[in-house]
């Protein structure tokens, strides 16, 4: 029992095209005598690729099911496997560099902060530098006028 299928060249890609217009899960009856389920596989060897299982399988009675399994989509060239999986290490690799580079983004936004907290302590203590050096500066003209006044009052 299996799907007739062909491979046809275009645009420098092969396709697999199925040579039934539709499947038919009405013909597939698994061992049990039950109508066939029509699944797609999450499988890293058989991303997308189509079978019919035993629908007992699936349903919370998997101690009742009777291991019905066929292929509807051929099977992947092994070239288009091993591209694939290529394809899939280099997505995880690049995972996890945007997950480093997350952690560094973070690790950055926390230095940004403490440095934005310490500016404002710095400006926090400028603004009091100023203000002490105003005092200061008022003192120091006090003084210099109570000389003068002391020293022209001697001097007449």
């Amino acid at each position: 029992m299996t799907s007739a299928s062909s491979s046809s060249v275009s645009n420098g890609r092969q396709e697999w095209v199925s040579l039934e217009a539709e499947v038919d899960e009405a013909t597939r009856l698994c061992f049990c005598g039950m109508k066939a389920r029509m699944r797609t596989s999450r499988t890293e060897g058989n991303p997308g690729r189509r079978f019919f299982g035993c629908p007992r399988y699936s349903s919370g009675q998997r101690h009742l099911a009777c291991n019905f399994f066929e292929w509807i989509d051929p099977a992947p060239a092994a070239q288009g496997q091993d591209a694939l999986a290529g394809m899939v290490r280099k997505v995880k690799i690049l995972e996890d560099k945007v997950k480093m580079s997350e952690d560094k983004v973070k690790k950055n936004a926390d230095k940004v902060n403490f440095l934005e907290e310490q500016v404002q302590v710095q400006k926090d203590q400028l603004i009091k530098h100023k203000a002490k050096e105003r005092q200061l500066k008022a003192v120091l003209l006090g003084s210099w006028m109570f000389f003068a006044c002391v020293f022209l009052l001697l001097c007449s």
